[in-house]
Order: structure tokens, then C-alpha cells, then sequence
């Protein structure tokens, strides 16, 4: 059989694959031929590789050397023929304008819309209002059993007056918005009163027809409205 020639690896005396150890006798051994045979293969791939690695490297120099020769003809050409200057463009006529100065940060871009500090704080004070009247409400159906008859009327009152008398100064100074927010807020106290009122039965009021009760309490708080809707304050 050809190349299964080996040495025994027991004994170390010629072998093969067809008899098996001529020395000690032992049956054929494949491993042993194998290794053999990839020591022949691993020879052949070795010079292979080697001239691959002689071909690359040529290739590689030849790469090099006509990079470095193209740099030289192009400095060459561009030596020969330099770029040209490109001249200026004057056009007759009154010097131009200095160009205009670009707009500060912070501003708004031209035709954009800007929020304004008035907007602003007409904004803040609507929902300030709003938040007031959500917690005359909460003390009004909440809080209300854990005060006294005199002290829920006082608080009520008071609040109620303050709130009816805070639009006229603001009125005054072009807030309308504000104003109108504040008294809004004023008449809700007012109807909280007229339902405090039914609730413990003040002066007998609880006895009224509903919808009586009803148009005394709210015709006031109708006729109150102070102005008419102007720019927000």
C-alpha cells in the first residue's frame, strides 16, 4: 500500500498498514501512518505558503512604488500649471451696506409668535384662581363639619369679601383677565355661602322654595361680573 510505511511507536521498527510491526509483531497502527502522512502534507502547504507570502510582499513593493511615482508627476503637473487666482467680482456703484446684525438670542424668529410676560402671568394667575376655587370647594364639602357654626361663617365671608374686592385695584391697572379670575373665583365663594347657608338652615332659609333660594343667591353673583373680557393680565 502506498505511503503506509510508518514506525512502530511501540518498538520503533518498520511497520505498515498491510502487516503491521515487523519487530514486536503488533497489528497495524493507522494513527501512526496518519501522522506520517500530515507530516508530508504540512510540508507541501509550508512551501505553498511561502511563496505566497514572496508574491504578496512583491506586490506589495510594486503597490508602494506607484504611489511614490504618482506623487511625483502630480507635483510635476501642478509645478507646470499652478491653480488660478480667482479675481475678486467689483460691481460699480455705491458701496454696499453693512450686512444687518443678526438677532439677539433669545428673541423670536421674524413672523414667529413670542409669549409675552403679561400672557405669561395672566396664565399663572387663571390657574392660580382655579386652584383657589377647587379648595373652597374641598373646605366647603369636606372641612365643613369640623368648624364652628361662627368660625365656617366667618371664614366664608371673609373670603368671599376679600375675593370681591381684589378685581376693582387690579381693574384699575389694565388686568383684566386677572380681575375677571379673581372674581370668578369671588361669586363660587358666594354660592359656597348660599349652600352653607341651606345646609345649617340660616334665618330659616332651608324652608325656601329651591328655586327661589336659587335666583336670590345667584342674580347678585350674575350682576357681579366685573367688566368685560379685555387682554389677559
Amino acid at each position: 500500500m502506498e505511503n503506509s510505511a510508518y514506525p512502530c511507536p511501540a518498538c520503533g521498527a518498520p511497520a505498515d498498514l498491510g502487516r503491521g510491526c515487523s519487530g514486536c509483531g503488533r497489528p497495524p497502527y493507522p494513527p501512526a501512518a496518519e501522522v506520517l502522512a500530515l507530516d508530508r502534507e504540512i510540508g507541501v502547504l509550508t512551501g505553498e505558503v511561502e511563496r505566497a507570502r514572496r508574491t504578496y510582499v512583491a506586490l506589495i513593493d510594486r503597490l508602494n512604488a506607484a504611489r511614490r511615482h504618482r506623487a511625483e508627476v502630480a507635483a510635476a503637473v501642478r509645478a507646470e500649471f499652478p491653480a488660478p487666482v480667482p479675481v475678486p467680482v467689483r460691481i460699480p456703484g455705491p458701496a454696499a451696506h453693512a450686512a444687518p446684525a443678526p438677532p439677539p438670542a433669545g428673541s423670536a424668529a421674524a413672523g414667529g409668535a413670542e409669549t409675552s410676560t403679561r400672557t405669561v402671568q395672566g396664565l399663572l394667575f387663571v390657574l392660580g384662581g382655579l386652584l383657589l376655587g377647587t379648595a373652597a370647594v374641598v373646605f366647603t364639602a369636606v372641612a365643613w363639619a369640623s368648624v364652628g357654626l361662627a368660625g365656617r361663617a366667618l371664614i366664608l365671608l371673609a373670603f368671599t369679601a376679600l375675593f370681591l374686592a381684589v378685581p376693582l385695584p387690579l381693574l384699575r391697572r389694565s388686568l383684566r383677565g386677572t380681575a375677571e379670575t379673581i372674581a370668578a373665583v369671588g361669586l363660587l365663594l358666594v354660592l359656597l355661602d348660599g349652600y352653607a347657608a341651606w345646609t345649617v338652615d340660616l334665618g330659616g332659609v332651608a324652608g325656601w322654595p329651591g328655586t327661589r333660594y336659587v335666583a336670590l343667591v345667584g342674580g347678585p353673583a350674575r350682576r357681579s361680573r366685573p367688566g368685560t373680557p379685555g387682554s389677559p393680565g
